[in-house]
């Protein structure tokens, strides 16, 4: 149980995060790639979710595993906070 929990906790960091790279919470796309990909608008972050998605098959097909699903849990934490 505590597994889910940990989860959790991770990506309402993670979403915290976030919140603070939007340009509304003073977010500078001079200094954070976050904020720089919010500044653009969605489709640049749907962009990286593609990418990322791309990457992360290409991985799985070659190593039949995922080593890292980091980079688009975080690209989707992106989206879900920009509405």
């Amino acid at each position: 149980m505590s597994d889910n929990r940990d989860s959790t906790d991770t990506l309402a960091r993670l979403a915290e995060v976030v919140r603070g790279r939007l340009p509304a919470h003073g977010g500078d796309p001079e200094k954070s790639y976050v904020a720089r990909l919010l500044h653009k608008g969605p489709e640049a972050f749907l962009k990286k979710i593609g990418e990322e998605a791309i990457f992360d098959y290409a991985e799985f097909l070659e190593e039949n595993r995922l080593q890292d699903d980091g980079d688009i849990m975080g690209a989707l934490a992106v989206v879900e906070n920009m509405g």
